[in-house]
């Protein structure tokens, strides 16, 4: 009971912080930054490891200024996830501009009754896309997250993902939904760079130089759904302002070889963070099974 009170007085308060203006916001982050980069050394232990295997051909001064970039973006990312317990559709389409290939192709995606699913990374702000696609389309749209920790806090957040039209389905409960997201046409999204914890089922492949795991739970929906596949890059134009660019990969899932569609997208997504490496989520330990890579694979 105290725990649930004590994620409602969370939640209370940060939709109340969210009505500042963003630029009052973004000055507050500044000091959050200092904060975590400079003060407290939020898991710079883990971006600096991460940082260092990945790029071995930067020198340790490019190293640091991606750091530093790189905590100046997360920090803007926490107050932008802040901001959209209150931000309007109005003002989310302004924000998150979409690359129009995608939109015009979904009406003839959808008169053939062919679903869309998308794939994108820890990339740009991750939280803004099921705001700003929710309605975009014809499409009912929903997006595969896992659910926080803490109960009562999942609820509250999940109810502001949804509260545009997008509807988050918790990864957990996705096979129990497969028979109902076939029934019509969706666009459904996935984040795909996250750790499996099961990595004998994993597809492994090489991502930034290193041994990864992959899920390959997008590539089986596809091919279930016989839907037409994409990836999504969040691209950052400034601070606060995004741009949705979208790779065709197939409109046809099953003639695609096994694991085909996953190592597509993995390379795409590693064509992002190289572009702009400073827009990724350094800070989580997306290789910290990798030691568990069956000998026999590849």
């Amino acid at each position: 009971m105290i725990k649930k009170l004590v994620s409602y007085s969370l939640y209370f308060v940060l939709k109340g912080i969210s009505f500042l203006p963003l630029s009052v916001l973004y000055a507050f982050g500044f000091f959050v930054y200092i904060l975590l980069f400079h003060i407290l050394g939020y898991r710079r232990t883990t971006v600096n490891t991460n940082l260092s295997l990945c790029f071995p051909e930067k020198s340790s001064a490019e190293l640091t200024y991606i750091e530093k970039n790189f905590y100046k973006h997360f920090t803007q990312i926490i107050i932008e996830s802040i901001k959209s317990f209150s931000l309007s559709k109005t003002e989310i389409d302004k924000r998150v501009m979409v690359d129009p290939l995608l939109i015009e192709k979904a009406d003839s995606y959808y008169r053939n009754g062919q679903s869309i699913l998308i794939i994108m990374g820890h990339y740009g702000n991750w939280e803004w896309v099921p705001l700003r696609l929710g309605g975009s389309t014809k499409f009912d749209s929903f997006a595969v997250y896992t659910p926080l920790k803490n109960e009562a806090f999942n609820k509250l957040v999940k109810k502001n993902r949804d509260r545009f039209g997008t509807r988050m389905i918790p990864s957990s409960e996705l096979k129990t939904k497969e028979n109902a997201l076939k029934s019509a046409p969706t666009i459904i999204g996935f984040v795909g760079d996250q750790c499996p914890v099961h990595v004998e089922s994993s597809y492994w492949t090489k991502f930034l130089g290193r041994d990864t795991p992959v899920f390959k739970g997008f590539e089986k929906y596809a091919k279930s759904l016989n839907a037409s596949v994409w990836y999504c890059e969040m691209e950052k134009l400034k601070k606060g302002y995004y741009r949705l660019n979208f790779t065709h990969i197939t409109d046809t899932p099953n003639e695609m070889g096994e694991n085909e569609i996953t190592e597509i997208h993995t390379k795409l997504l590693e064509q992002s963070i190289q572009r702009r490496p400073e827009y990724w989520l350094w800070t989580h330990r997306r290789w910290k099974r990798s030691h568990l890579k069956p000998s026999d694979k590849t």
